[in-house]
């Protein structure tokens, strides 16, 4: 009952944010008292959007997390292209990076097999592991989204220039109860939660190691 005090403590915490930038932008906008230029209105709308859908992902990833503990969860399998697949979620956080000057980079080999599985929870798992890492990492920080194909299997890894995670943490940090010690990378986990059990249900795993970029690495 302590943990789950915690993980609600948690999870208001980071409904809180994004709720706040919602309803100051809203007051802004009904109240008329927003007479900047239309490029600035659209920027405002724009930060709106992404408030709401981080306040969505929070929820999806908590009732699926749920929802998988209590085997009541079902893979949508289907035949996906895995470069088109990681492009799309690419470019979809270009803008986040750019807004806070990161590089956000794709490595991949020119050919890459198809991929067995849930395409929209496979998606929901790379967007996790993206938000994370822009959120670590410090202006003109680096992410870099690297693929690689070997006989038996293949591995998408995800850098960054962030704080890292300390060793005795890399096994806990997927658990569901379970924050990182320390400022440095902290929040209610249910998002890498989310990430291992989807990956497992493909027949994967997720870990956590030192990244080559001097951050975390999730692969």
């Amino acid at each position: 009952q302590v943990l789950r005090a915690e993980l609600s403590r948690l999870i208001v915490h980071d409904l809180k944010n994004p709720l706040t930038v919602i309803t100051s932008g809203l007051n802004l906008l009904a109240h008329g008292n927003f007479h900047s230029s239309p490029e600035t209105q659209k920027r405002l709308i724009k930060q709106l959007e992404s408030a709401g859908d981080k306040v969505l992902g929070l929820i999806d990833d908590l009732l699926d997390v749920e929802r998988m503990e209590a085997n009541e969860f079902e893979l949508a399998l289907e035949s996906i292209n895995t470069a088109v697949l990681l492009q799309e979620r690419i470019e979809a956080y270009q803008i986040l990076a750019t807004t806070h000057k990161q590089s956000l980079r794709l490595e991949m080999p020119k050919q890459l097999p198809a991929l067995h599985g849930d395409s929209e929870l496979l998606s929901r798992v790379i967007d996790n592991l993206l938000v994370n890492a822009l959120k670590y990492t410090p202006e003109d920080g680096d992410v870099l989204v690297s693929v690689f194909v070997n006989p038996d299997d293949l591995t998408i890894c995800v850098d960054d220039t962030g704080p890292g995670i300390p060793v005795e943490e890399r096994e806990t940090i997927f658990e569901k109860f379970s924050q990182v010690k320390g400022a440095e990378r902290r929040g209610a986990g249910l998002g890498l939660t989310f990430c291992k059990m989807v990956v497992g249900a493909h027949q994967g795993q997720v870990k956590a190691a030192d990244s080559p970029l001097g951050g975390a690495r999730f692969e």
